[in-house]
């Protein structure tokens, strides 16, 4: 998940820096922020995650970072993730999802 992070970040930035359609930067723009506000979630989880290498730890599988029992939730696949993490990537993917015209 982090290299393709890493992919759309450097894909997105490109494409900023090159675009000259307002509308088109300020798409763009959003989806760089999404990418970030992802971004932060994940930095703010790890600072607050208690070290741990236990075996059967529940971990988002979004983030990997340990989810408690009792907070977590689920996504379409039945996997657990933080609820933070969820409505990140789906704003991610909706920012990232051209209109229907």
């Amino acid at each position: 998940m982090r290299a393709q992070t890493k992919e759309l970040w450097l894909e997105l930035c490109e494409q900023a820096a090159n675009e000259q359609d307002p509308k088109k930067f300020r798409a763009i723009f959003r989806e760089i922020y999404c990418v970030l506000e992802l971004k932060t979630v994940r930095l703010r989880q790890s600072s607050l995650a208690p070290a741990s290498s236990e075996l059967g730890v529940l971990r988002c599988s979004l983030c990997q970072m340990p989810v408690q029992l009792e907070d977590s939730k689920t996504d379409e696949n039945g996997k657990a993730v933080h609820e933070e993490c969820y409505l990140l990537r789906l704003r991610l993917e909706q920012a990232t999802t051209p209109p229907k015209d």
